[in-house]
């Protein structure tokens, strides 16, 4: 049992660690100084980064050993590509088959942004991600919610690379648009719900697209 939880702990850390950033794309990962860092042996942190590996987070290379994986402008596109197409199918099931209460609770939280004054994208962002969450749950379709889960778990780690190359334009553009999707939500209203959410994405990955071509370029 020890060895299972200290295997589970090493790997959500490291998870952690990857999806936000701290550990870096192409970053080696050292399994003496992972393993001195997080006070476990070397088993449980190897275990660990198999596992992860086989989550595509972490690229295994012979005779070199375990690096972060890289996020190239082909991942991205092709991670948004998906989330094109089914998150907007994933708002439009929502819109009649959500659980009201929840919409509510997230309801009042974006209702407590002040109207018109500048949004704090960290805040925006997480308060963003709930939404998302509830959107992709409230579908009731467990292979549509383990797709877009795994998704946003890679959009994470993307998110986190361009977190402070967003303007305040688009952070406040992002905030419109997603209380646009709960009232959309909340009206039953299936066809809106689709094409906010569809708006959202492709604005969001044209942004996103132009922050990736200025780094490379």
């Amino acid at each position: 049992m020890r060895s299972h939880s200290t295997k589970d702990r090493a790997f959500r850390i490291i998870r952690e660690e990857i999806l936000s950033n701290r550990l870096k794309p192409g970053q080696s990962l050292n399994e003496r100084s992972l393993s001195q860092r997080l006070k476990v042996s070397k088993t449980p942190i190897r275990e660990a980064i198999q596992l992860l590996h086989k989550e595509g987070l972490i690229e295994l290379i012979p005779q070199k050993g375990a690096f972060v994986s890289q996020i190239t402008l082909n991942d991205i596109r092709e991670i948004m590509q998906i989330r094109q197409g089914l998150e907007p199918l994933a708002a439009s099931v929502a819109a009649s088959s959500h659980n009201t209460e929840e919409l509510s609770v997230l309801e009042n939280e974006f209702a407590t942004f002040p109207e018109g004054s500048p949004k704090d994208y960290k805040t925006i962002h997480e308060a963003g991600r709930r939404l998302h969450r509830f959107i992709i749950h409230s579908t009731r379709n467990q292979r549509l919610i383990g797709l877009l889960e795994s998704l946003n778990d890679q959009m994470d780690r993307i998110r986190s690379m361009f977190y402070f190359d967003l303007s305040q334009d688009y952070i406040d553009q992002a905030f419109e648009e997603h209380k646009g999707i709960i009232n959309a939500v909340k009206e039953g209203d299936s066809v809106r719900a689709e094409e906010i959410m569809k708006a959202h994405i492709r604005n969001y990955w044209e942004r996103l697209n132009e922050l990736v071509i200025t780094r490379v370029y």
